[in-house]
């Protein structure tokens, strides 16, 4: 019996104490689900994997350099071995180069965001995700001010959860709070 084998990584987790950081900043009493834990676990995985992957326009031009490539060794098949002119001996060549031509046809038009822009839309997504956890656990989309800027429970648990998942990249209190207030729109 064979099995068959993935191309995806398996989702990495939050350590215990990761989970005991975020459980314990949950609203008083809350007892997230697995779907819940699982729906987080997810948000933070697509956050780790976009910002490792390669950028828009170096997928764009890595395509583009395939076609490239491809286009030249069919060129030099047709010169080296005539005897391989006939259509249904280069047909499956024939079929790559024109799937590729497609993709490169379609990351070419597809306008390229800045790297700022994609940063903030993923931070965006996965702070998305995260409230919603919020909610899924009773929690309220509210938060005080102090003099020393936005505070209360839902900032300690952005908080954290950014600092989890974000590392260096995370947001802070005044960005937090910002999000929370567009959220409630």
């Amino acid at each position: 019996m064979t099995t068959a084998q993935s191309h995806y990584q398996p989702l990495r987790n939050f350590t215990p104490q990761q989970w005991r950081d975020i459980v314990a900043n949950l609203p008083k009493g809350a007892a997230p689900t697995d779907e819940a834990r699982l729906n987080l676990v997810i948000a933070a995985n697509v956050y780790w994997e976009i910002r490792v992957g390669p950028q828009l326009r170096d997928q764009a031009r890595l395509v583009a350099e395939a076609v490239d490539h491809l286009q030249q060794a069919k060129d030099n098949i047709r010169v080296a071995a005539p005897q391989f002119q006939s259509r249904d001996q280069l047909a499956p060549l024939e079929t790559l180069l024109t799937e590729l031509n497609s993709w490169r046809d379609v990351l070419q038009s597809v306008p390229i965001p800045s790297l700022a822009t994609l940063a903030k839309s993923r931070h965006e997504e996965f702070l998305d995700a995260a409230l919603n956890f919020w909610l899924d656990c009773g929690g309220k989309l509210s938060f005080s001010r102090s003099p020393r800027g936005p505070t209360g429970p839902l900032i300690r648990y952005l908080t954290v959860l950014s600092d989890t998942v974000m590392g260096e990249d995370a947001r802070k209190g005044e960005t937090l709070a910002a999000f929370i207030q567009r959220r409630k729109r």
